[in-house]
């Protein structure tokens, strides 16, 4: 029977348990997964099922299923506990009185208007302890800026984000934040302006303005493997060795240049972007395994928070 006392003596740690022990279904590995043996395990979940007077798992025939109140628990404690290690982080920066600061990178070429300074300015509203500096750099100074430590975290594109999955596991971590496709520019007399829509397969015959594989090999790879898949190899007019100098470089009705959507157009040079369909890009939040600022956790709630409201930051902003 339930005694509402008995509430009062299960633990986070129990809470814990029973939340992992849930996911997976299986009382063995909830306890590998939390370094605990299997009968602590077990009794951590008898324990809580004895406080609340409830039944929250069936074991039967080698297998576990949680019961109506199990799941109901399970979505609940599930939405509860991020929101008490956020509280918790909170509570220590009230008690030193600060934040500390947090150095947050971005690349130079991207329009900061597009998705970066709708993030910024709200995290700095609501925590304006934090003292937060914003610093533009290339992709590969990016990623050495993270790595060193010079930078806390960096907005960088998503092909950017793989390749630091592949070279830099152990010492970077990478969340994917936004997906869209990439954008092809080229000048308002090409005459592939006219369509209405452009895939990869309409570039076979024109000229690509490319970063210096030396500067940032990733493009140069994103831009091969792109158009390979699409039957062809791009052929490559000129190596720019910044990407101020995408636009600048576009002197011709047969060349085009291949970028992110979020990237910005230079004024006075008029340009035409398109949607490149069958494409895939996107951005990504990238920080190292050893950084401490305690307000990076507040940063990533934040940054998820705006692309749960804003999924295409493109409209609306």
């Amino acid at each position: 029977m339930y005694n509402r006392m008995n509430m009062f003596s299960i633990s986070l740690a129990q809470i814990q348990r029973f939340l992992v022990a849930a996911e997976l279904l299986n009382f063995t590995k909830a306890a590998e997964e939390l370094n605990l043996t299997q009968p602590v395990m077990s009794k951590s979940i008898a324990a809580i099922e004895h406080a609340l007077g409830l039944i929250l798992f069936i074991r039967e025939r080698g297998t576990v299923t949680l019961t109506p109140a199990g799941r109901h628990l399970f979505q609940f404690w599930s939405a509860m506990m991020p929101t008490i290690e956020h509280n918790i982080i909170k509570a220590h920066v009230l008690q030193k009185g600060t934040f500390g600061q947090l150095a947050v990178g971005i690349h130079n070429f991207y329009d900061l208007s597009y998705f970066f300074m709708p993030i910024i300015n709200r995290f700095r509203q609501k925590y304006p302890e934090v003292a937060l500096s914003v610093l533009c750099f290339s992709f590969p100074e990016l990623r050495h800026r993270v790595l060193n430590g010079q930078l806390d975290a960096a907005f960088t594109s998503r092909f950017e984000g793989d390749d630091i999955r592949e070279t830099c596991a152990d010492s970077l971590e990478v969340r994917d934040l936004l997906y869209f496709p990439l954008s092809v520019n080229m000048l308002p007399s090409n005459p592939l302006a006219v369509k209405d829509r452009i895939a990869v397969e309409d570039l076979r015959y024109q000229r690509f303005i490319v970063h210096s594989p030396a500067k940032v090999p990733t493009y140069k790879t994103l831009i091969d493997n792109m158009c390979m898949e699409a039957g062809f190899i791009p052929t490559v007019d000129v190596y720019i060795q910044d990407a101020t100098s995408f636009a600048l470089s576009l002197d011709s009705d047969d060349k085009v240049y291949v970028v992110d959507r979020a990237a910005k157009i230079e004024p006075g040079i008029p340009v035409r972007s398109f949607d490149l369909e069958g494409t895939r890009s996107g951005v990504s939040l990238v920080w190292s395994k050893k950084c401490a600022a305690p307000s990076l956790p507040l940063l990533l709630e934040e940054t998820e928070l705006f692309f749960r409201e804003h999924p295409d930051p493109y409209c609306g902003i």
